[in-house]
C-alpha cells in the first residue's frame, strides 16, 4: 500500500503522487481515481468517488476488477491474505 508521505527509510511515493500519475494514463472516467496500491504487475488499486468500491485497473485487459465493496471489506481481506494480490 501507498504512503501519505514517502517514508524516510524506504522509498514509498505517496498515495497522492500516484493517483495523479495513474489519472493521466487511465482511460475516461477514471479521472477521480485514488490510488492506494500497485500491485505486482504495476496495475493501480483504489476507488473513485461514485461508489467507494475498491478495484484493481488491468492494463493488460483494459478493465477493471472489484475486490471490496469498501475500504474496510480492503482491509478485512487484505488481512486475511484474501484479495488475490501481491503488493
Amino acid at each position: 500500500m501507498l504512503g501519505l508521505r514517502e517514508a524516510e527509510l524506504v522509498s514509498t511515493p505517496s498515495f497522492v503522487e500516484q493517483s495523479l500519475r495513474f489519472r493521466t494514463i487511465l482511460p475516461k472516467g477514471y479521472e477521480n481515481f485514488v490510488v492506494i496500491g500497485i500491485d505486482g504487475a504495476g496495475n493501480p488499486v483504489g476507488f473513485s468517488d461514485s461508489d467507494g468500491g475498491i478495484i484493481s485497473f488491468d492494463f493488460d485487459f483494459g478493465g477493471d476488477k472489484w475486490i471490496a465493496s469498501s475500504f474496510e471489506e480492503y482491509i478485512e481481506k487484505a488481512l486475511k491474505g484474501e484479495i488475490g494480490i501481491q503488493f
